[in-house]
């Protein structure tokens, strides 16, 4: 990979929080389901990636999930704050803006042949490397402006990419319908509705 964000907490930064152990615990956990929205958005913000495609929300989703499907890694437990007042909500934002650090570090383009190809995926991965490596402090400063919000600590929670979790068992059978149905209609199958099942167009049987 070109690069790789990665999250630091600090618990010295506030030593009066003394959750902060289990929330650095929970943090390392998610970390990954933070940075790869991270990743993805900038990918796609730089053109380096094609949004037409469904490979990014598939690569999120699998950092983001795990392997507990359908149980979402975003926001962690130690952020929840629903009950909280409006000062322990600002003191918990606080909290976190404070413990937690990010840092973008230039990655591993591994060698494909024995000469650098032009166009070859290696090249295109040091380019990626060299554009990520000159944005490097602009790129830190949009990460850690919100990472606490990803995390469910600080401002409405969300983060780049909607959270699955909300809605996925309709999206997914809305997205299988969709592709069903298309399937359908390019073989001759008449639309299916509730009650009956495809059949084949008169003109064809």
């Amino acid at each position: 990979m070109a690069w790789k964000p990665k999250l630091h907490v600090d618990c010295e930064q506030a030593k009066g929080w003394n959750w902060c152990p289990k929330f650095a615990a929970q943090v390392r956990r998610a970390a990954r389901a933070v940075t790869s929205q991270f990743q993805a958005f900038t990918c796609l913000d730089l053109h380096f990636c094609n949004e037409t495609t469904n490979h990014i929300s598939t690569w999120v989703e699998n950092h983001s999930f795990g392997n507990h499907f359908p149980k979402h890694k975003l926001p962690i437990d130690a952020c929840s704050h629903a009950d909280a007042t409006v000062a322990q909500k600002e003191t918990l934002c606080d909290a976190c803006e404070r413990v937690v650090s990010v840092e973008i570090e230039r990655g591993q383009c591994l060698p494909q042949f024995k000469v650098l190809h032009p166009g070859s995926l290696q090249e295109r991965c040091l380019y990626m490397a060299d554009v990520i490596g000159n944005r490097k402090q602009e790129l830190e400063a949009e990460l850690k402006s919100k990472v606490c919000s990803c995390l469910g600590c600080c401002g409405d929670g969300k983060c780049w990419f909607r959270n699955p979790d909300e809605g996925w068992l309709e999206n997914l059978i809305d997205s299988v319908q969709q592709k069903v149905t298309a399937q359908l209609e390019t073989e001759g199958w008449v639309r299916p509705s509730r009650d009956h099942p495809p059949t084949k167009a008169k003109s064809e049987l």
